[in-house]
């Protein structure tokens, strides 16, 4: 099945996307972001709980996948 994309002329989700997630993202609309998050992270708090960001996707993709792989490794209590 083949992804859906929706257009937001309004831009109304990239504001409130930079205003909850990425307040640092440079311009007034979050777009070509990526993000991760811890597992505590909820729509509602999301903010508080991002590890790390980037932007745009193709310029920092090597610190997404540093990133990605940090997080992968097995945890060591103790």
């Amino acid at each position: 099945m083949p992804a859906r994309q929706y257009w937001d002329d309004a831009k109304a989700v990239g504001r409130e996307f930079k205003e909850r997630v990425v307040p640092g993202f440079r311009g007034k609309t979050a777009w070509d972001v990526w993000v991760l998050f811890d597992e505590k992270a909820t729509w509602d708090s999301a903010g508080e709980h991002v590890i790390d960001w980037g932007s745009t996707v193709a310029a920092t993709e090597e610190d997404l996948f540093a990133q990605l792989e940090r997080v992968a490794e097995p945890r060591r209590d103790g």
